[in-house]
Parts: C-alpha cells; sequence; structure tokens
C-alpha cells in the first residue's frame, strides 16, 4: 500500500500516562490505560484513531493479542495459553498514532508478571542456571555466592508490600535481599533462606517490603551469608495490599491444591501436601477473587447448594468467584453464604473441595498468603 508522506511534517508525539513502565500485573487483570498525542501539525487529535495494543512478550518477541482504540479504555489481560506458567513471559502495551501526514510513532510499555522466575534475570553476577526436575520451570539459579545477585528491569515497585521466594539449600542457607536502581542500592525487603536439607527440597520465605521508590528501574535481587554456597533461588512474587500470592493453608496444615496443574476450565480443586508449586500459588484479592495458573476458584455452575464442588474456570467476574475472608479463618461465597469447605473432614491428599454451611470446622479454616 502507499502511504502519503508531507514533507516537513513532524512525526507525533504519543505518551502513555498509564499503565506505568515496569508496573505489576497478573494475567486476568482487566488494565486502565490513558494515552496523551501531540503533534505540531494536527490542530486536534481524534482519539478514535489512537491505539493501544496488548502485545504478549515471549523471550525477545511478541504476540499481538488484542486491542483497542482510544485515549482512554481498558484491556483485559487474557490467559495465557500458549506458554508454560513458567516461561519468560509478559506484557507489553503499544500506544500507537498515525497522523494527517501519515507519519506513526509508537510508544510502549512492559509490565511485569508479579510472579517471575528467577532464571529469566536480564543481567547477573557471580550465579549459574542450574537445571533441576523440582524447579518449577526445570531450572534454578544456583552456585550462589555471598555477593552475587541477579536483575531484571523494567519494574515499577510502588504499591507493593511484601515478596515471597521459593528456594532450597543443601548449602549453609542465606539472606536473599531486593534492591532498587543499583546492587548496593538501598535494600527494600530481605527475608531469611533457610537450609532446607537438599538443593532439590525447596520452600517458600517472606518478607516484607517499604521504601520502594514510585519510580520506574531496575530491580535488583542480592544475595548475602557466609563463606560456601548459600541456597538456590527458583522463582520470587511480589504481592500488593490488595493482592497477595501465596499457597492456601487449610485441614491438617494441607494446601488448596489445582489438580495435577490442569488449566481446563472444570479442573478439580482439592486438598493436597503442600509442595510449593504453582499448583498452589493463589493470587487472593481481599473481598474479590482467588485465582491460581490464571484462572478462578469457582463454585460449579454458579450453584448455592450444600456440595457444590470447587473448580478452575476462566475468571468472568460472576458471583461464582466472588470470595471473602472472614475473622474465623472461613473463605466465603457470599452468592451462597456457605464456606469453602473440604469434604468429609477428610485431611486425605485429593479430597475434594466444595462450599457447605459454616460451621466454623477446622475443615472450613484457612490460612491466605
Amino acid at each position: 500500500a502507499n502511504v502519503t508522506i508531507t514533507v516537513g511534517n513532524t512525526a507525533p508525539t504519543v505518551k502513555i500516562n498509564n499503565p506505568p513502565n515496569g508496573a505489576l500485573f497478573s494475567y486476568g487483570d482487566t488494565v486502565p490505560f490513558s494515552i496523551t498525542v501531540t503533534d505540531p501539525e494536527d490542530s486536534s487529535i481524534n482519539c478514535a484513531a489512537v491505539k493501544m495494543t496488548y502485545v504478549l512478550g515471549h523471550d525477545n518477541h511478541g504476540h499481538q493479542i488484542t486491542s483497542q482504540n482510544g485515549c482512554t479504555g481498558t484491556i483485559t489481560i487474557p490467559v495465557d495459553g500458549e506458554h508454560d506458567s513458567a516461561a519468560n513471559i509478559f506484557a507489553v502495551f503499544d500506544a500507537e498514532y498515525t497522523d494527517a501526514g501519515g507519519l506513526t510513532t509508537h510508544t510502549q510499555h512492559t509490565l511485569q508478571p508479579r510472579r517471575r522466575q528467577a532464571e529469566h534475570f536480564k543481567t547477573s553476577s557471580g550465579v549459574d542456571k542450574i537445571t533441576k526436575s523440582a524447579a518449577e520451570g526445570g531450572q534454578t539459579i544456583g552456585n550462589v555466592n555471598n555477593g552475587d545477585w541477579i536483575a531484571f528491569e523494567p519494574y515499577r515497585l510502588s504499591g507493593a508490600t511484601s515478596f515471597t521466594a521459593r528456594v532450597s539449600s543443601g548449602g549453609i542457607g542465606g539472606t536473599l535481599q531486593l534492591r532498587t536502581g543499583s546492587p548496593t542500592g538501598t535494600i527494600i525487603g530481605s527475608a531469611t533462606a533457610p537450609i532446607t536439607g537438599s538443593w532439590d527440597w525447596f520452600t517458600n520465605v517472606t518478607g516484607t517490603l517499604s521504601g520502594a521508590p514510585a519510580t520506574t528501574g531496575p530491580l535488583y535481587l542480592t544475595f548475602a551469608g557466609g563463606l560456601g554456597y548459600l541456597f538456590d533461588l527458583d522463582a520470587f512474587t511480589l504481592n500488593s495490599a490488595d493482592a497477595h500470592i501465596g499457597p492456601i493453608v487449610g485441614l491438617a496444615n494441607k494446601c488448596l491444591d489445582v489438580a495435577g496443574a490442569g488449566t481446563d476450565d472444570g479442573t478439580k480443586i482439592q486438598l493436597h501436601t503442600c509442595n510449593s508449586t504453582a499448583a498452589q500459588t493463589w493470587t487472593v484479592t481481599a473481598g474479590s477473587t482467588v485465582k491460581a495458573l490464571g484462572k478462578c476458584l469457582d463454585v460449579a455452575g454458579g450453584a448455592t447448594a450444600n456440595g457444590t464442588k470447587a473448580q478452575l474456570w476462566t475468571c468472568n467476574g460472576s458471583a461464582a468467584q466472588n470470595w471473602a475472608a472472614h475473622a474465623d479463618g472461613s473463605l466465603r461465597n457470599p452468592q451462597s453464604g456457605r464456606c469453602l469447605d473440604v469434604k468429609e473432614n477428610n485431611p486425605a491428599d485429593g479430597q475434594q473441595i466444595h462450599i457447605w454451611d459454616c460451621v466454623g470446622a477446622a475443615n472450613q479454616k484457612w490460612v491466605l498468603p
């Protein structure tokens, strides 16, 4: 196709006001956007000609998924069905505008998933990637010594209140530190990584975040400890005040689990021995959804009767996917008024989770992340 370009025409300036570059997101989120366009030759900007496109970033390339026209709007980031949950995937928001003279400008912001595999760092010092079957993506960061580090970019951590990391140690253990700006920048959070007894035995550790700048920049994970190999880092999660990520622990100190780590609609929700896998990593938004593997904890068919099964289902904003934590430790579905319950009060691995009248029993008590 031929494009007419006016001689002396100046390309438009396209600015993304929202979402911020480096902002955190979860798959299934609806993200509001705002774009400002200026152009010396265009007397006014037609917002209908401004477009925001969501691109699924994967390693060094991207897949255009969906777009919306307008200077403002929202885009829902769909659950990715093409890549493993441990793949190096992220969100790119691409704003574009073509002026009356035919010149087009693109501006992009990269959004970071709340959960990141450690081996997907951008830069590092001193560490190695270690292949192991017990790791979520088949690899960890290992051979870690005091003073080593890994870095990711871009990140904007305003609103992040805590972090969780999946670690193992057959060595001496140590401390994981989060810093901004540089490997020696201000520590905004830390957590002790204990000796787990084997490099293949993982546990989750958690630390509080404070003092993160309200600007975009690199995020450094630094390692501190004594002489010798400290610990391996498999993955880390950044939590916000309104969304906490981690295991949901219930009867007999076992975890709420997506059977077989399946992602098909209707996959069984069960009780299972805690294992720190993605099938037991839940994103809990207060008074709203409970998500794992990019889908929602759902009451089958939107039913309200005792014994209705809990399942994994594509997030749809319905009342069947609304959950509220109560002070007695219960997790309730307001539509039915019933509690998330381990069937028959049986702590066996694989026991079905369903809803039942709230009675305050042990099989209805859950410790949220």
